[in-house]
């Protein structure tokens, strides 16, 4: 009875065993498969979508708060059809916007006073640089800068600022508003606290320490205070005996003087 307990025992186990090993590797060519990655083969067609569905009240309650809370505001020139051929963007019309720069998300409107935006980009893990002017025609910008995805430039959003110094101060405010890069330094940063917070520690045990010495030698300076007034007394005391000895001897003398002039007498 036992023997076949042990037998049914070891052969589940065994296609225990030999189920975990198939659905694995089941599971491994599954995932290597080339219809688990169609979606990441298709990525260029991915891409190219325009339009997704989006919680509009919510973004309306975050335009609300970078009204209020922008990192930076004013109004840009954006190309017309930027996120086009290189071909079409050249004839492309430009376009005065107020754009409002909040967290990582860059709002457009259709001037300063209006109340809803025409439009949002999302600027996470995005680059932006300086562009020179395509061509020379009339209408042309020349402080220009775009926003891309990748880092080739392609399907980039173009806008001009009307100064190089607006320009460059957009330019550093994008590039510095990605999530990843605040996560990013709060880590260095934290790293940097506790560092910091080590070194608190050392220095606040060293500096006990130095405050048992301080009290111990200020102990010893009090005690060699103390001997050096019981010396000074003694020393004092010493020295008026001497003196009243030293008296004492010359009264002796002149006494002893005269009493002989007495007797001379």
């Amino acid at each position: 009875m036992q023997s076949s307990l042990y037998h049914s025992n070891q052969s589940n186990v065994t296609n225990t065993h030999t189920t975990t090993t198939t659905s694995s590797s089941s599971l491994r060519s599954r995932f290597l498969s080339s219809d688990y990655w169609s979606p990441l083969k298709n990525w260029p067609l991915i891409m190219q979508r325009t339009s997704f569905k989006i919680n509009d009240d919510h973004i309306l309650n975050l335009a609300i708060k970078a009204r209020l809370e922008n990192r930076e505001c004013g109004y840009l020139y954006r190309r017309c059809g930027s996120n086009q051929d290189s071909s079409s963007s050249s004839s492309a019309k430009w376009q005065l916007k107020w754009f409002i720069l909040y967290q990582n998300l860059l709002f457009y409107y259709e001037n300063v006073n209006a109340t809803k935006p025409q439009g949002l980009y999302l600027l996470e893990t995005c680059y932006s640089a300086r562009v020179a002017p395509k061509n020379n025609k009339d209408g042309e910008k020349l402080n220009c800068f775009s926003i891309s995805y990748t880092r080739d430039g392609r399907n980039s959003i173009e806008l001009a600022a009307e100064s190089d110094m607006e320009r460059q101060a957009w330019i550093d405010a994008i590039q510095t508003c990605s999530y990843n890069r605040h996560v990013s330094l709060k880590d260095e940063i934290e790293t940097k606290y506790l560092h910091l917070s080590q070194v608190y520690e050392t220095e606040t045990k060293s500096k006990y320490q130095y405050m048992q010495q301080v009290e111990e030698l200020s102990g010893e300076v009090r005690e060699l205070r103390k001997e050096l007034s019981r010396y000074r007394r003694q020393h004092h005391l010493l020295r008026h005996r001497s003196i009243a000895e030293e008296d004492s001897e010359e009264i002796r003398k002149i006494k002893k003087v005269q009493s002989l002039c007495r007797g001379w007498l």
